[in-house]
Formats: C-alpha cells, sequence, structure tokens
C-alpha cells in the first residue's frame, strides 16, 4: 500500500521537520550563548574587507528576501578594517535575519561607510514596522521578542540580538539603533 505524501502523512513530515530545525537552532544559539558567557571564544583579528562580507551576507540571504518579495540592497565601500571576520559576519548575519524576519514589504539594506575619516559604521536598516523607544534596551535580551508572546518559533527565538550584543562586546564594537 502506498502512502499520500502530500496528504496527513507528508502534513506530519513537514511538521516534524519544522520542530527538528526549530529545536536545532535553539540548542545552536544556546551553545553560542554559553561559549560566549563562559568566555569560550576567542578572536582571531585580521584584515577584513567589509564589502565582501556584506555581498556574501546579501547572496546568502537573497532566496529569503525574494520569498516575502523584498530587496536586499548593498551599499558599501571597498574598505578594510582589522576584526575578526567569522564573528563580524555572525553578527551582521543575525541582524540582517532579524531585519528580514520582522519586514512585510520594502527593503533590507546593508551599508558600511566612514565616519569622521577614522571609523566604519556598519548600518541595518529596513523598511519594517521599527522599534518603539521603550522596547530598544530589551531587544538583546535572551528570549524576548517583540509581538510574540505566543512564541510563535517561525518568528524566531529570541536569542539572535542578545549574540549580537555579546559578540559586539567581545570585538569592542558598538551596537545601537
Amino acid at each position: 500500500m502506498q502512502e499520500d505524501a502530500d496528504g496527513e502523512d507528508g502534513a506530519i513530515g513537514a511538521s516534524i521537520n519544522q520542530a527538528v530545525v526549530s529545536l536545532s537552532a535553539l540548542v545552536d544559539s544556546l551553545l553560542d550563548i554559553s561559549k560566549l558567557d563562559a568566555g569560550a571564544v576567542h578572536p582571531q583579528p585580521q584584515r577584513v574587507n567589509l564589502q565582501n562580507i556584506l555581498r556574501r551576507v546579501e547572496g546568502d540571504f537573497r532566496p529569503v528576501a525574494s520569498a516575502k518579495s523584498l530587496q536586499v540592497v548593498v551599499s558599501a565601500l571597498d574598505v578594510e578594517v582589522h576584526t575578526d571576520a567569522f564573528l563580524l559576519e555572525r553578527v551582521v548575519r543575525n541582524l540582517v535575519d532579524n531585519a528580514l524576519k520582522y519586514t512585510a514589504s520594502g527593503s533590507v539594506t546593508l551599508r558600511a561607510q566612514l565616519q569622521q575619516d577614522t571609523h566604519v559604521q556598519i548600518e541595518v536598516q529596513d523598511t519594517g514596522p521599527g522599534i518603539a523607544v521603550e522596547e530598544r534596551e530589551r531587544i538583546f535580551e535572551e528570549f524576548y521578542q517583540i509581538g510574540n508572546s505566543e512564541r510563535d518559533r517561525t518568528q524566531g527565538l529570541g536569542l539572535g540580538l542578545a549574540i549580537v550584543w555579546r559578540l559586539t562586546r567581545l570585538l569592542d564594537l558598538q551596537v545601537g539603533l
């Protein structure tokens, strides 16, 4: 007897798969937070081309953006900085992921520009609903999510920005909104 993969069995399989993906993301994020809190992550500073990082992130997130009819735009100077490439890319990825989750229409822009001739500022800007002033400090807390009291896992786990906060401290960078 042949099972109908598009029927009830297919729906159950898809639900199980989604649960496994969510659980895996949760475990990975919790491990990242634990490693950062334990001081087990040590930056490996080197010369890093910001434009290359932003273009790679844009390319990786293009399918997610396209599925939501969003644009991802990169406007970055061809400039190098001295930092840990992997950790900086993780910061940018988490910010872009968050922006795409909460933007229903329009675009997400990644920008790197020179500030005061000595500092480079990286911006992730979106056309989403924004964040109320009273929520801005809390968004970097573990498991805190605006407007997700039902804990809908499709909206994320509430760990991405907590990881960003820790990584920026580790890399001696400033993060703000």
